[in-house]
Parts: structure tokens; sequence; C-alpha cells
């Protein structure tokens, strides 16, 4: 079986291309209300892992905190999907 490199690149990012719908409610959050929801379910945001963050800071791609980070990401992929 092949895959093509357009879905190797999309399956394999590490920041997806599209924000789900289920995490839409999220866009009206603060960074510490964001921490707080998901605090409760393990460390991290569902969507967009620590590894995913620490990996754009080793790469000197933000020098945002985690939850600041997953806030503007969240931002990001909304606007990408607007048309």
């Amino acid at each position: 079986m092949s895959i093509s490199i357009e879905r190797a690149i999309a399956d394999f990012a590490l920041v997806p291309a599209l924000l789900p719908e289920g995490y839409l409610p999220d866009l009206d959050l603060t960074p510490g209300q964001l921490e707080e929801k998901y605090s409760q379910r393990g460390k991290d945001h569902p969507f967009l892992a620590n590894y995913q963050w620490l990996q754009a800071v080793r790469n000197n791609q933000t020098q945002l905190g985690y939850w600041q980070w997953v806030l503007d990401q969240l931002l990001a992929l909304h606007q990408r999907s607007l048309p």
C-alpha cells in the first residue's frame, strides 16, 4: 500500500491543518481557562499535545507558553478553515 506525499504530510504534521468542530468552543477561552478545562483529563489539550509544542520550541518556532501556544494554534487552524 502506498500513500501520497500530501497524505503523509497531513497525517504526520506536528500541527493539523484544520480544526475539528468539537474544539470550536475552545476559541472563546483564555489560556488559563483552557488549562483549567483540560487539566482534569490530563496535562495536554486533546488535539494539540505537549509534544507538538515542545517540537515548536526546540525548532525556535515559538517562545509562547504551552497554553498560549494552544490557543494561538486553535485560532490559526480556525482561520484556515474559513472560506
